[in-house]
């Protein structure tokens, strides 16, 4: 499993567009878009640096259109499940 930054499209209120953390399964599919935007963030200046650095990557592919299957409340805790289900595939 992985995951970056992208830019997610919402077609509500007009359209409107934001970072987002989203993972990919092992074939590469999106399974998962955090619920909420994302910005940078950081424990020291530097991380915050290295965050805002990886999101202005999400800028250098095209947008995904924001999927409520795929954003879930409990996110979190999807995201546990998938990567020990990863774990345990051969």
């Amino acid at each position: 499993m992985s995951w970056n930054y992208r830019i997610v499209r919402h077609d509500d209120h007009g359209g409107w567009y934001a970072i987002h953390e989203v993972y990919y399964n092992s074939k590469g599919q999106i399974c998962l878009i955090s619920v909420d935007p994302d910005g940078p963030t950081g424990d020291t200046m530097q991380d915050l640096v290295a965050d805002f650095r990886l999101q202005k990557e999400a800028f250098k592919f095209g947008y995904v259109k924001y999927d409520r299957k795929l954003a879930k409340p409990d996110w979190e805790d999807q995201l546990t499940a998938l990567l020990e289900r990863d774990k345990a595939a051969p």
